[in-house]
């Protein structure tokens, strides 16, 4: 189970990617396409040509983790678009994995007390 925060980053990378990638792969993928840096602590996430299968990389602070998830059935709502990327809450990625739309998701907005 990925266990994200409300403060967590999510980069989703629209265009599907070769899945042979491993880590270094998808360090260079972060750098190249999503211009960002891999080593950011936030969390990075890639689709198969299929979009049956999805990758998060993610940099803890001492190593990297890369998670994926595989779709016995059916095939992961997506996003499509022209750019490279589109960010996401943790929320929005918890739906998008659990193979529903993030879109037409009633996701309650973040709020921090005034003091």
């Amino acid at each position: 189970m990925l266990s994200l925060s409300t403060q967590d980053k999510v980069y989703l990378c629209l265009e599907s990617i070769d899945f042979r990638k491993q880590i270094n792969g998808l360090i260079q993928l972060t750098q190249s396409i999503l211009k960002k840096n891999a080593y950011s602590q936030n969390y990075f996430a890639f689709i198969n040509k299929k979009k049956t299968s999805v990758k998060i990389l993610h940099f803890d602070g001492q190593g990297y983790w890369l998670h994926q998830k595989r779709l016995s059935k059916g095939k992961f709502k997506w996003p499509l678009g022209t750019e490279d990327q589109i960010n996401l809450s943790a929320m929005e990625l918890q739906v998008l994995l659990m193979n529903g739309n993030y879109r037409d998701a009633k996701i309650q907005q973040d709020w921090n007390k005034v003091a």
